[in-house]
């Protein structure tokens, strides 16, 4: 399919909804871009109902062309939405890298964002004070900062370490109690008489 109109420096980003209407799987690839709906009885089924798609090129003419390719399948599409990114955008980056101190200061409202895999267990010190924690990239822990300069600490504690610490400490002291009885056993046997 030939775009009448592309936009050189645009990335050209494409979304939509997938209905499965059999227990088969449901791929689309566009311009080489893989997308996979599981069928109904896949080890793994992955619940991906929704396609994007990202389209650039390093052509002074942009995206004109788009090849489709639909698997075998009956299956229903809906909330089809195209968008335009300006390519330049994505070198205006602005960040403030977090200092040894452990100090930021933003320079407006927004969102401290890490590379830490959000789990259970981490907590972010904002100021001395828990803050809420937010998904950010799909994966990643972050949370909201006003304007201004902020003490941040991260601290992790592993879940179900408190439990494991009670379980290690109580086997240790069954063992330990354990070895006195062996030996006090054995002091008895030689001896003929309580050895305490």
């Amino acid at each position: 399919m030939d775009i009448q109109n592309p936009q050189p420096d645009n990335i050209l980003l494409c979304q939509f909804d997938v209905e499965n209407l059999t227990t088969k799987a449901v791929v689309i690839d566009i311009n080489n871009i893989r997308n996979k709906l599981s069928g109904a009885f896949a080890p793994y089924p992955n619940g991906n109902d929704q396609f994007h798609y990202q389209f650039s090129t390093d052509s002074d003419t942009g995206v004109d062309r788009l090849e489709i390719t639909f698997s075998k399948g009956h299956y229903h599409l809906s909330d089809i939405r195209w968008y335009l990114y300006d390519q330049p955008l994505l070198t205006a980056k602005e960040y403030t890298p977090l200092t040894d101190s452990g100090t930021v200061t933003a320079q407006s409202d927004g969102y401290l964002i890490t590379s830490i895999p959000l789990q259970n267990g981490l907590e972010i010190l904002v100021d001395g004070k828990t803050a809420e924690l937010v998904k950010v990239n799909e994966a990643f822990a972050g949370t909201y900062l006003k304007k201004g300069e902020h003490t941040v600490e991260f601290r992790f504690t592993p879940p179900g370490k408190a439990a494991g610490c009670i379980v290690s400490t109580s086997a240790s002291a069954g063992y330990v109690i354990y070895l006195v009885y062996i030996l006090l056993r054995q002091c008895k046997h030689n001896t003929g008489r309580n050895c305490i």
